[in-house]
C-alpha cells in the first residue's frame, strides 16, 4: 500500500493540518509511511535524473506496495506547537472528505507525486501541471526530500497509482521557496521540474491582480486522492480522483477561527494563506474537507489555481473534519514573483540559473554558465549563431529545453531553433520574413496572460507588436501593442522584474540614457503600464543581457557591459521603482572581445 504525506498537522483544542500522506491503504494491500523532513531550501538538480518508464513504474510500485499493514498509518506532525485540549490531544493535516469522483478529463493538469524512501516506504502528494515540465505543489511535500534521486511523477490518469496508464516522469530538479517555514507552515510552495515533459493541459496561476478570485463566498474546487474518512491514521486513499467545491472565507474569519482553535492568533497568515469550507462537522457523512494525501493539490476558481492544499486541524478523535475548523491553502497569487521565474526559467545548462551566449567578431560562439554570483568558464555554445545578427534565448515550448529566436543576416528572415528531450540537435522553423528593419526582437515571457511565452517586435516606425505564442514555438498573427517607441534606442527584458508574476520590459531613452520600466499587465490589448523611470546613465552601456534569473533566487536579473569591456550584474529585487535592482556588482572585464552578448 501507499501512504500519503501528512507532513503538516497542527494541534489545537481540536485541530488538523494538511500535509502529504504517509501511510494510506490502496485497494487491498500495502501502505507506506511518510514523515516530512526539514532540511535545506532552494534548488536541487541532477543531470542524470532520466530513468526508463519501467524503472519509474518499479519505483512507484515499490513505494506503494512495500508495507502490508493497511490499517496502520503514520501521520507526520507539524513542528508547530499549539494549545492542547483538555484531553491533551490535537494535531493538523489534509484530505478530501465529502467529495465526488471525477474523470481526469475534468482536471488534466492534476498529477500524483510519489517518493520512495531509503527504507522502501513511500510518500504521496498531489500536484498541478503549470507548464509541460513544471509541477506546482506544497513546500512541505518537498522540504528535506531529494525528489531528483527518489521521486516520480504520474500524470494523465484519475486512478490512484495504476500499474499501467498515464505518463510517468522522473524529477530533474526541485525548488523550495527560500522562505519556507515548516514550523509556521509559511511560504508553503515548491516546484518540481520534470525530466520528461507531459503533453497534458496546464493550469494557469492566479496573479496579483486576480483579486476577484479571492472574494469571500466564492465557490472554489479542490482536487486530490487523499483519504476519504476522518478516522485517526486512516489509510483509505481515494482510488479515483476526487473533487470538492467549497466556499472561500474572509481572512478575518480564518484568522479568528484558526487562531482560536490552535491557541495561536498568528497561526493563519493573511496574504500568504487563504482558508475555505463551511467548517468541519465531526461526521464524515456530512463533512466536506481536505485531508491526508491531498497536500500539494490545487484549489481552482475560473480555470486558475488560486491555492495549494497546505494545512488543516486534527485531534486524537479525527484526522480531519474536526467540528468548526476550516482548510488552509497557500495563496498562489502572493507567490507569482517567486514561482513564475521557476516556470519560465530558460537557462541553457538547466540548473535554474540563466546563462549567457557570446559571439566573437569572427563568428565563434561560446556559452558561459552562471554560478549564481558570476559566470563560469566559457565553453562551446550549443548552437552556432554566426549566420545570424540577432539571437534571443527563450523556452518557447516550456519543456525545459532552451529555444532560440534568430534573425538571419541578409534576408532578415527569423527562425525558431528548438530541440526536444529525444533529440540533441536543433531544428529550425521560420517564424518571420524580411525583418531586416525591425529595431528590436524580444521574448520577455507571457505578455497576454495565457501562460505561454510571447514575442515582441518593434518596427522601423516605432510601432510595437505582440506575437502571442501558441505554446509550440510558433506564434499567432501580430497585434499592435504600442506606438512611439522611436524615442528608445534599446529595449530588453526576460521575466518578471516587479514580483507580480507578469513579464516586464525595459527601454532606454535615446537622448538621456534614462532607463524606463514598462511593467506588464497581462493584457494583449494594453500589455504595458505607463513607463516609469527606474535609473539614469544607462547610455554608459553598449550591451545588455536579459536572459532571466542569473543568480537563481527566483528573481529576474540583468547583465550590462561598458564599452571598455567591464561586465556588471544588476540583481533583481522584485520591487518596482528605483529599487528594482540591487547596487550593481562588477563581475568581469575584457568582455569587449565579443561582438554580441545574449
Amino acid at each position: 500500500m501507499f501512504s500519503a504525506h501528512k507532513g503538516h498537522k497542527r494541534r489545537f483544542p481540536g485541530g488538523r493540518l494538511a500535509a502529504p500522506l504517509v501511510a494510506v491503504a490502496v485497494a487491498a494491500a500495502g501502505a507506506f509511511l511518510i514523515a516530512p523532513a526539514h532540511a535545506g531550501q532552494g534548488s536541487t538538480t541532477a543531470a542524470n535524473s532520466q530513468l526508463t518508464n519501467a524503472q519509474l513504474r518499479t519505483r512507484i510500485n515499490s513505494a506503494a506496495g512495500h508495507l502490508t499493514t493497511p490499517n496502520t498509518v503514520g501521520a507526520a506532525k507539524s513542528t508547530r506547537s499549539a494549545a492542547k485540549p483538555a484531553d491533551g490531544s490535537a494535531t493538523v493535516k489534509p484530505r478530501i472528505i465529502g467529495g465526488s469522483s471525477t474523470p481526469i478529463s475534468s482536471a488534466p493538469w492534476m498529477v500524483q507525486l510519489i517518493y520512495l524512501n531509503s527504507d522502501g516506504s513511500g510518500i504521496f502528494c498531489g500536484g498541478t501541471l503549470v507548464a509541460p515540465n513544471k509541477v506546482l505543489t506544497a513546500g512541505h511535500c518537498v522540504d528535506g526530500l531529494n525528489w531528483v534521486q527518489n521521486g516520480a511523477v504520474l500524470g494523465g490518469t484519475a486512478t490512484l497509482l495504476p500499474d499501467t496508464g498515464g505518463q510517468v516522469s522522473a524529477v530533474r530538479a526541485q525548488w523550495l521557496h527560500p522562505g519556507y517555514d515548516g514550523t509556521a507552515v509559511n511560504n508553503d510552495v515548491a516546484i518540481l521540474t520534470l525530466a520528461t515533459p507531459f503533453n497534458y493541459k496546464t493550469l494557469p496561476l492566479a496573479s496579483a491582480t486576480d483579486t476577484s478570485l479571492y472574494t469571500a463566498g466564492t465557490q472554489a474546487t479542490v482536487y486530490g486522492w487523499g483519504v476519504t474518512d476522518s478516522a485517526p491514521d486512516s489509510q483509505n486513499l481515494a482510488e479515483n480522483l476526487q473533487k470538492l467545491t467549497l466556499p472561500e472565507n474572509a481572512d478575518s474569519e480564518c484568522k479568528s477561527e484558526l487562531g482560536g482553535a490552535l491557541g495561536d492568533e498568528n497561526a493563519f497568515i493573511p496574504g500568504h494563506m487563504i482558508c475555505g469550507g463551511t467548517g468541519g462537522t465531526g461526521d464524515d457523512a456530512t463533512g466536506k474537507t481536505t485531508c491526508s494525501g491531498d497536500s500539494g493539490g490545487p484549489l481552482v476558481v475560473s480555470g486558475k489555481i488560486i491555492g495549494i492544499v497546505s494545512w488543516g486541524v486534527s485531534d486524537d478523535i479525527q484526522d480531519c473534519n474536526v467540528p468548526g475548523t476550516y482548510d488552509v491553502f497557500t495563496k498562489v497569487s502572493a507567490y507569482g514573483g517567486n514561482v513564475q521565474p521557476r516556470i519560465n526559467d530558460s537557462d541553457i545548462s538547466r540548473d535554474f540559473r540563466a546563462d549567457v551566449l557570446a559571439e566573437t567578431p569572427a563568428g565563434q560562439s561560446f556559452e558561459y554558465d552562471s554560478t549564481g554570483s558570476n559566470l563560469g568558464t566559457r565553453h562551446g555554445a550549443p548552437i552556432s549563431s554566426s549566420n545570424y545578427d540577432t539571437v534571443v534565448q527563450a523556452d518557447l515550448e516550456r519543456d525545459g529545453y532552451q529555444d532560440y529566436i534568430m534573425r538571419a543576416k541578409g534576408s532578415g528572415n527569423v527562425f525558431m531553433a528548438h530541440r526536444t528531450p529525444a533529440r540533441a540537435s536543433y531544428s529550425y522553423i521560420q517564424v518571420g520574413v524580411g525583418w531586416n528593419t525591425r529595431k528590436a526582437i524580444l521574448v520577455p515571457g507571457d505578455l497576454t496572460g495565457d501562460g505561454i511565452p510571447d514575442l515582441l517586435s518593434e518596427d522601423s516606425a516605432g510601432k510595437v507588436y505582440i506575437y502571442s505564442g501558441k505554446g509550440n514555438g510558433l506564434f499567432n498573427t501580430p497585434v499592435l501593442a504600442g506606438t512611439g517607441w522611436l524615442k528608445y534606442n534599446l529595449e530588453f527584458g526576460h521575466g518578471d522584474y516587479t514580483g507580480d508574476g507578469k513579464a516586464d520590459v525595459f527601454a532606454r531613452d535615446a537622448k538621456t540614457g534614462a532607463l524606463y520600466l514598462l511593467a506588464g499587465t497581462g493584457s494583449i490589448s494594453a500589455p504595458f503600464a505607463a513607463p516609469v523611470q527606474v535609473a539614469t546613465g544607462w547610455n554608459g552601456f553598449n550591451a545588455v543581457i536579459a536572459s532571466g534569473d542569473v543568480t537563481g533566487d527566483a528573481r529576474s536579473d540583468l547583465l550590462a557591459r561598458t564599452p571598455s569591456g567591464a561586465l556588471f550584474l544588476f540583481k533583481g529585487t522584485s520591487q518596482a521603482g528605483t529599487a528594482i535592482f540591487s547596487p550593481w556588482v562588477k563581475i568581469g572585464t575584457g568582455w569587449n572581445m565579443y561582438s554580441r552578448l545574449s
